[in-house]
């Protein structure tokens, strides 16, 4: 797997990952809905997004998203 970010000097810079997986088979679809995913302390840890049926789910690990 790519690493999703490139280090420019100093600093990293976010890429363009939506012809990878599991962005790529969402991306040209428009989102319909989205639900926020809690932990036990009631802190937004992640989405939950639907694009036309097509289900992606982002949490957060140790500061970074994760599909």
């Amino acid at each position: 797997m790519p690493d999703p970010y490139d280090y420019d000097g100093g600093r990293w810079l976010s890429r363009d990952a939506s012809a990878e997986p599991p962005f790529a088979s969402v991306i040209t679809r428009p989102l319909a809905h989205l639900k926020e995913i809690r932990n036990e302390v009631n802190e937004v840890t992640g989405l939950r997004l639907d694009f036309d049926g097509q289900m992606l789910t982002l949490k957060t690990w140790q500061g970074e998203i994760r599909a």
